[in-house]
């Protein structure tokens, strides 16, 4: 069984280098959540009416606004399971009658 280490990453957030860790598999996918979080802090940043919050406190706000976007987005999610899940048993109700 071979071991796959954690190899290290360098991503650019405003301006900022930072170095992370992850699997090999997980490179790409780690450097888009990189740019996309850099995107969504630079327009949010962008959008501000102050230019006081310091990058940190901007990095609290963006959190705090894509973890409300995630639970509407589960939601939403939970909403559809349910609705597939009252058509599948209306499906399987009408199947039986027909047999």
């Amino acid at each position: 069984m071979t071991d796959i280490s954690p190899v290290e990453v360098n991503v650019q957030i405003l301006q900022k280098q930072y170095r992370l860790q992850c699997m090999p598999e997980d490179v790409e996918s780690l450097q888009q959540s990189a740019r996309t979080l850099n995107d969504y802090m630079k327009d949010m940043r962008e959008s501000l009416v102050t230019d006081v919050f310091s990058n940190e406190k901007l990095a609290i706000a963006v959190a705090v606004n894509l973890i409300g976007t995630i639970a509407r987005q589960q939601e939403e999610l939970d909403e559809l399971t349910q609705r597939v899940d009252r058509l599948k048993n209306r499906v399987l109700e009408n199947s039986k009658e027909l047999f």
